[in-house]
């Protein structure tokens, strides 16, 4: 049975703990400072398991300098998940390498991982095809990239759901202003989603942008409260017309 352990117990670690059991993997230890885990713990990376086969990384990018710094030279394959940084940051040592997960994650909702993408790196070819064979096992899809293609697959994660998020917030402000529940735009989210996948963004997108309602546009612009708001409103509006 292979030996795994988890640097860090966030969302990232604990969802992806049910995959690397169902292939097999034992989770030998966790290291954390924060956070309680059902497996042995520790909390210093002084005490970290040196027997087993895979370290796996799951903290925050800013964090994982300083985490790749203290680890001492281990045997086992050091992986981290991150989207932004390369398998170059763990390149002091040996067998090195990505597992990217293309999703979200909270802790109160498990997530089917057969549906996730898993970008992969590493160092080496033999170790590259152990992480295909892991994700093939648990029956997710997994892709081989560059770390520039991987950083511009987290850009574009970025783009979509973060930002996108982001413009469901001040949505919701605006609906509250008039006692409007935000879940009254759920079924027009959803059909403009499947209208993405299905036609393409750029034939999907509609709305006074689109149409170059000016008048429009300056009137919505104008019922915004905050300036801020108002700038990106107008931003995003002048983005739609220059990319469709």
């Amino acid at each position: 049975m292979n030996k795994i352990v988890f640097i860090g117990w966030g969302n990232v670690a604990q969802q992806l703990s049910f995959p690397f059991q169902s292939i097999g993997f034992e989770i030998v230890q966790v290291v954390t400072h924060h956070s309680i885990s059902p497996f042995p713990t520790v909390h210093e990376i002084s005490q970290i398991n040196r027997s087993a086969d895979v370290y796996f990384i799951a903290v925050t990018d800013d964090q994982l300098p300083e985490i790749v710094q203290k680890l001492p030279q281990l045997d086992g394959l050091i992986l981290h998940c991150s989207g932004s940084l390369g398998a170059n940051i763990l390149s002091n040592h040996k067998r090195h390498g990505v597992l990217y997960p293309l999703q979200t994650f909270r802790k109160e909702t498990k997530v089917d991982l057969r549906d996730v993408p898993f970008f992969l790196e590493s160092n080496s070819s033999f170790d590259l095809e152990v992480m295909n064979k892991w994700v093939k096992a648990w029956g997710g899809n997994s892709y081989n990239v560059s770390p520039e293609q991987k950083q511009k697959i987290h850009l574009a994660a970025v783009w979509a759901m973060n930002f996108s998020n982001a413009m469901y917030l001040v949505s919701e402000k605006i609906l509250k202003e008039v006692d409007i529940p935000f879940e009254i735009l759920s079924p027009l989210l959803k059909q403009a989603q499947k209208n993405a996948f299905n036609l393409g963004p750029k034939k999907a997108q509609t709305g006074p942008a689109i149409r170059k309602d000016e008048q429009l546009i300056q009137k919505q612009s104008q019922q915004m409260t905050e300036e801020l708001e108002k700038t990106i409103y107008l931003a995003i509006s002048k983005l739609i017309q220059e990319n469709t």
